[in-house]
C-alpha cells in the first residue's frame, strides 16, 4: 500500500513542476536601447524557472542584467540575449 503513495506523490509532483514551468511570463524590453533584451516573470516560483525560460529564449546563451524579488509582484529576471542585433 505504501508503494503505490508513493508512486502517486511522485507523479504528483512531476505535474506540478511542469505547470510551474509553464507559470513564466516574457516581456521583451523595447526601451533599453539593446536588441534581445527580456524581463521573465515567474510569479513565486523557484528562480529555477526563471533561468529555464531564460534558456529556451535566448539558444546561444545570455548575460543576466538584473534580478528583483518584490513583495508583491513575485522574481523577476532580467537578461540580454548574446548575438542578438
Amino acid at each position: 500500500m505504501a508503494r503505490r503513495t508513493e508512486t502517486r506523490g511522485a507523479a504528483i509532483a512531476v505535474l506540478l513542476s511542469f505547470a510551474a514551468a509553464g507559470c513564466a511570463t516574457t516581456e521583451q524590453v523595447r526601451d533599453s536601447g539593446r536588441a534581445g533584451e527580456y524581463q521573465i516573470s515567474c510569479g513565486y516560483f523557484a528562480w529555477y524557472i526563471c533561468y529555464e525560460k531564460a534558456d529556451q529564449l535566448c539558444s546561444g546563451g545570455y548575460k543576466v542584467v538584473s534580478e528583483s524579488e518584490e513583495h508583491f509582484g513575485g522574481r523577476k529576471l532580467r537578461v540580454s540575449c548574446q548575438g542578438a542585433k
